[in-house]
């Protein structure tokens, strides 16, 4: 008996160290429920993020929106699952770069450097239902005054 519960609770791990990352599928912005820092350039009129799998060890994340100025903007982004250095397209400024720090499953850092100089940090926690997720964004503005906003997010 004892060895049938063992083999249940491996299983059991492996099972879920196979399962889904739960911010991989798509996600919109609610824009109602968001709180933006008035001082960040035009906040979003709408945003869309879909995230996927390309294998094991890679992610592949398209961000889709307009700004409430009416421009557009798009971007594609890859960092490697278990965190480390995300490459963007269009390619960042010079002197800039994002490293992902992954805590588990759906919570997860992404912390922006420019010019060697930490200035911005997101923390994306999914919710235990997985329908919703929160990204909370301390950042340092371009007058060098600090911000924070916080994004809700509905899966779709």
């Amino acid at each position: 008996m004892r060895k049938a519960m063992f083999l249940l609770a491996v299983f059991g791990l492996v099972s879920l160290a196979w399962a889904a990352d739960p911010s991989e599928g798509t996600w919109k912005l609610n824009i109602a429920k968001s709180k933006f820092a008035p001082s960040v350039e035009a906040p979003m009129k709408e945003e869309t993020i879909v995230k996927r799998a390309l294998d094991a060890d890679l992610f592949e994340v398209i961000v889709k929106g307009t700004r409430t100025d009416g421009s557009t903007f798009s971007e594609k982004i890859t960092h490697p699952q278990k965190g480390g250095v995300q490459k963007t397209q269009p390619a960042p400024a010079a002197g800039e770069f994002y490293v992902v720090t992954v805590i588990g499953p759906g919570n997860f850092y992404i912390t922006h450097i420019q010019n060697e100089k930490q200035v911005q940090v997101e923390q994306w926690v999914i919710d235990k239902d997985g329908k919703t997720g929160h990204n909370t964004i301390k950042g340092i503005d371009a007058k060098g005054k600090p911000y924070e906003e916080v994004g809700v997010w509905e899966k779709q």
